[in-house]
């Protein structure tokens, strides 16, 4: 697997590193009570990822999760629109030409624990493991089954990397049953294509609005 990491990627990961260690500094907030939450957040997002093939993206993201104690876990789920194709991309189903307008789509489940407070200002590292896919063009005739209506033509591959939450409160419904906060999260990956693309590694950034639900 080759791994080409460009300076602006170095930069966002020593950003993200250096976050992460700030966020297990030791903590003077007492520890969060077993009690749990859900939640659900929606924003948008970027993708920006170091590649010849593909440029940088911005579209919306939607994440459903839960906390209990300090744990978080969840699943994110990311589209954005990626301008146009910059090389041409071989796939199972069919090329995606240079030119041809893409989109990428991500889903990934993470997990973190909440390890810092600064003011009213919380953070959380975690880890994230899933897939994304860049989809473009329609399938080369000799790959369509007529039998399948799917005809678009995708590359995905496995990704992996580590973020930070960090997160505002804003304020609570009126029947306090509810929480509203900011919530912001770079997050560095690096998803595995296989032939051609390779290892792909890609600075992601996302602004949500989350609401949060006690149990």
């Amino acid at each position: 697997m080759r791994i080409v990491v460009a300076n602006n990627s170095k930069r966002a990961l020593g950003f993200v590193a250096l976050a992460v260690c700030l966020s297990l500094l030791p903590d003077r907030v007492e520890a969060q009570s077993d009690d749990g939450a859900m939640f659900f957040s929606a924003g948008l997002s970027s993708h920006l990822p170091n590649s010849d093939y593909v440029k940088r993206g911005f579209g919306a993201d939607v994440t459903m999760g839960g906390v209990v104690g300090r744990h978080v876990f969840g699943l994110d789920f990311d589209v954005e629109a990626m301008g146009r194709c910059q090389k041409d991309i071989c796939t199972h189903k069919g090329d995606i030409y240079a030119g041809e307008r893409i989109s990428a789509i991500g889903i990934n489940l993470f997990y973190g624990r909440q390890a810092r407070q600064f003011g009213i200002l919380g953070l959380t590292p975690y880890l994230g493991l899933g897939a994304r896919s860049y989809y473009g063009g329609v399938r080369d005739e000799k790959y369509i089954d007529y039998d399948d209506d799917d005809f678009a033509v995708y590359k995905t591959g496995v990704s992996f990397g580590v973020g930070l939450m960090a997160d505002i409160p804003l304020f609570q419904s009126s029947d306090a049953l509810v929480g509203h906060a900011l919530c912001i999260k770079p997050y560095f990956s690096i998803t595995e294509y296989g032939k051609q693309l390779n290892a792909v590694p890609a600075f992601n950034l996302t602004v949500q609005w989350r609401f949060e639900f006690d149990f």
